[in-house]
């Protein structure tokens, strides 16, 4: 979703990467093509360890590298720096490359999950306790700033005119998936 917690830095080069790894696209795993760690580490074991944030880490001379960061060089043959790469589902560990999209900062937060402290259970929607008639109030930020889509008397209401500023304003980086 999703920002790593390390800002972005440059990948290895797309030769090494490849004469390490192999990818798979449709599944989004990588393989060591060569042992590694002095033999600990077969040739063909799967590449990397899922991090405290979700995100699959593989590390490559000595560096760090996000997979979802991996597979677009890997594929396109071009490192995404210095821009952020975007998991469509949310998914931070299925890096299958239809689910991978590069994306800037902006486009990348439009596409979050909903908050830990969201009482309503749907993004984009709140409860308004003073408003009894039409309890669940739909919003958006634009720009910045937070825009008020109105009040619904369910949250399923609220929650469909969320997605459809989504669609408006944010095209392919809205999150439609709660």
């Amino acid at each position: 979703v999703l920002i790593m917690s390390k800002p972005c830095k440059p990948l290895p080069s797309v030769q090494i990467v490849r004469e390490l790894l192999d990818y798979d696209p449709e599944t989004g795993i990588f393989t060591w093509k060569v042992p590694r760690s002095n033999n600990k580490i077969k040739a063909g074991s799967v590449a990397g360890r899922i991090i405290g944030s979700g995100y699959r880490i593989i590390s490559v001379e000595g560096q760090d590298c996000g997979a979802h960061r991996l597979a677009i060089l890997h594929v396109l043959g071009k490192d995404p720096f210095p821009y952020k790469v975007d998991h469509e589902n949310g998914k931070r560990d299925e890096n299958w490359f239809l689910n991978l999209r590069v994306a800037n900062d902006l486009e990348n937060s439009r596409n979050r999950k909903k908050h830990s402290n969201n009482s309503s259970g749907y993004t984009g929607v709140y409860l308004d306790k003073r408003n009894a008639t039409n309890p669940y109030r739909a919003a958006i930020h634009l720009n910045g700033k937070q825009k008020n889509l109105g009040s619904y008397p369910s949250k399923v209401l609220a929650y469909a005119k969320y997605v459809e500023a989504q669609l408006k304003h944010f095209g392919e980086f809205g999150r439609q998936a709660n």
